[in-house]
């Protein structure tokens, strides 16, 4: 209900303030039909809501190359489009600099340090659909091995939303030794899906995961956006897909 009501009140603002609003939520096939019908629209600036990146498709549309030309852009989109328009947008608060140190220091990972990123999300939090079992662990290190031929002998850093499977992580024999850490468990919410007190207690610390893991050599990736989209953001070159044994290298410039 809260919800409804923050959405209509964010609608009826920007309808105030002389833009229009559409949304494509789950709603691709739609998007690319309307793509020629955007660029008739008379107002200067479009809020458009979805859940796919096609922001490339946006840019690159035909079109829309006149008011690329105008606004003298080139008409295909430069390697890592959503990390510029994301650079461009927003920087990190002096809070969030500050957790981000902190969480370095925690880790021992100053900055300079070779390291690989592994995300293994399993959905093991609020009510977050199942994604990876904890018996997948060791697929993911095997990747992040794989990695390290591309990257060079790294320390790796364990981002997972589920505490049993940190505990198991820990257990490791590469933990022991060091080269295998983990954050503390307080940035282990989901931004949308966690309660809202949970959120707010650990919302600066997950962001401070969220910008580090951009920061890798290489990332390892479970079916998630949290490490698709920091990567993306932090340009990393080296992306890896762990999930059924595959380790497939991708690459996250183009999306």
């Amino acid at each position: 209900m809260v919800d409804a009501l923050v959405k209509a009140k964010l609608a009826k603002r920007i309808e105030q303030a002389g833009l229009r609003h559409l949304s494509y939520h789950d709603k691709r096939r739609n998007f690319e039909a309307d793509l020629e019908r955007l660029a008739t629209y008379p107002e200067q600036i479009l809020v458009i809501n979805m859940n796919y990146r096609m922001i490339r498709s946006l840019f690159e549309a035909v079109a829309l190359h006149e008011a690329v030309h105008r606004f003298g852009l080139p008409e295909k989109a430069p390697p890592f489009l959503a990390a510029e328009i994301f650079d461009a947008l927003f920087a990190p608060t002096q809070l969030l600099r500050q957790e981000l140190h902190v969480l370095r220091q925690e880790l021992d990972v100053p900055r300079g340090t070779n390291f690989i990123a592994i995300h293994l999300r399993t959905g093991q939090i609020a009510y977050d659909p199942s994604r990876h079992g904890a018996d997948e662990l060791e697929v993911f290190l095997a990747c992040a091995r794989r990695a390290e031929k591309d990257v060079g002998e790294a320390l790796w850093l364990l981002a997972t939303d589920s505490e049993n499977l940190a505990q198991q992580a820990l257990e490791l024999p590469e933990a022991k030794s060091g080269k295998l850490r983990l954050p503390h468990a307080r940035g282990r919410v989901h931004i949308d899906r966690s309660d809202l007190g949970e959120t707010l207690n650990g919302a600066t610390a997950n962001y401070a995961e969220w910008l580090l893991f951009g920061q890798a050599a290489a990332v390892i990736l479970s079916r998630s956006y949290f490490g698709e989209t920091a990567a993306e953001i932090g340009r990393v070159r080296h992306a890896y897909f762990a999930p059924g044994n595959g380790c497939v290298r991708t690459d996250l410039s183009s999306s």
